[in-house]
């Protein structure tokens, strides 16, 4: 499976629906054909701590690439039958459960047939427009909550149940070098209709593989998820911090106690919890506020 981007474009790292649910992580992760992923730590050193931020619904309302589906069968490159399938159980009792891995599996599976023998490189470029769309909409905290971790000390990674086509777009704009999403396969330059590698029900494992055995201190990393498969991540990390959560989350959140926000005080649970220090632009908090 590979992304193919455009000859004028310098290559990003990459990794590849999923409605709420994401994570912000900062490690590499190996392309697929070769031995081992894109962007993983190898050559890097040891790293001491990591950041696992949500993507979806954290560090933008919605889901990132939720305009993609209509985009592509707008572009011509999907017939109207397969999005009408997505959408179908997206609203049925189902779909509305995307906490469950067998419902968000689901989801991923309709969403990957919709790329059934479309060229990757044609996805590739629907995806750059759907990233350009979504870009205004990131929270106005995000860029100053990335370089804060940056200068903190954290090794931040992007761990996505999205698509990588339009994660990878997010990654080079906050020069986050290693990320992983949810992937389809490919082969000769086609998508194959099939889910390669899903994330959702495995986050932990992928931010141990893609750390490579080199996080030297995961009770200083931090986690920030809002989501039934944040879990594994937020009980793995020593900082965790529950951002604007789900229903379904809030078991956990009762029985391991942790520290709540939303995006009204984000940047105050990060100093409180985890003496993470942002330094908001000038009118930053009333952007956040809208």
């Amino acid at each position: 499976m590979s992304l193919r981007p455009p000859a004028d474009r310098v290559p990003v790292p990459r990794f590849r629906l999923d409605r709420d649910d994401g994570l912000l992580v900062v490690v590499a992760v190996p392309a697929q054909g070769q031995g081992q992923p894109e962007g993983r730590l190898a050559g890097i050193g040891a790293v001491d701590k990591i950041a696992a931020l949500d993507v979806d619904g954290s560090l933008l309302s919605g889901a990132l690439a939720a305009p993609l589906p209509g985009a592509l069968v707008a572009a011509g490159l999907c017939p109207v039958d397969r999005l009408a399938a997505l959408r179908a159980f997206l609203t049925s009792p189902d779909g509305a459960e995307l906490e469950s891995y067998a419902s968000a599996g689901r989801a991923h599976e309709l969403f990957a047939a919709m790329f059934t023998d479309v060229p990757c490189r044609l996805v590739a470029a629907v995806a750059e427009q759907v990233w350009q769309q979504r870009r205004s909409t990131l929270f106005a905290i995000v860029r100053p909550l990335v370089a804060a971790l940056r200068e903190h000390g954290f090794t931040s990674m992007l761990i996505s149940g999205g698509p990588h086509e339009v994660l990878r777009h997010l990654a080079a704009d906050l020069e986050i070098e290693h990320f992983h999403g949810t992937t389809f396969a490919d082969e000769d330059g086609l998508y194959t209709g099939q889910v390669a590698a899903d994330v959702i029900s495995r986050k932990q494992q992928i931010a141990a593989e893609l750390a490579a055995g080199q996080v030297s201190d995961w009770p200083r990393s931090l986690a920030i998820g809002n989501s039934l498969p944040d879990t594994d991540l937020l009980q793995r990390k020593g900082l965790p911090i529950v951002f604007e959560h789900s229903v379904a989350l809030q078991l956990a959140v009762d029985k391991h106690q942790w520290p709540v926000a939303d995006r009204h005080d984000l940047a105050d649970a990060l100093r409180d919890h985890a003496g993470i220090h942002l330094t908001l632009p000038l009118g930053v908090v009333t952007l956040v506020r809208c």
